[in-house]
């Protein structure tokens, strides 16, 4: 059994979601990642042997690949539902950002 890419994992969880929801996404990640690093990288006790397929390790890796994806896609998401709204009433464009 393969596993899936965080692109299309991404993209398969972030359909017709709005901005909001995917920050709800974005926390779960976050919180799992502190979940592992609490377990396992603060811990000088861990256990790193365990049963579980795929590891925690590659699971925490993974997520990591995940979260880049999705905070592109928050990127857009953002682009879409905020700046180009506030443009039609004269909010700040985008590019004036990047400057």
């Amino acid at each position: 059994m393969s596993m899936v890419s965080p692109e299309y994992y991404i993209e398969e969880i972030t359909k017709d979601k709005t901005y909001k929801e995917l920050i709800k996404i974005r926390e779960e990640f976050i919180a799992s990642f502190e979940s592992f690093e609490e377990e396992y990288v603060f811990n000088p006790d861990a256990n790193w042997e365990t049963n579980f397929c795929p590891s925690p390790e590659v699971r925490y890796q993974v997520n990591m690949d995940c979260l880049a994806v999705l905070l592109k896609v928050m990127q857009e998401r953002f682009r879409e539902e905020y700046l180009r709204s506030n443009e039609l009433e004269g909010g700040i464009e985008y590019d004036e950002f990047k400057q």
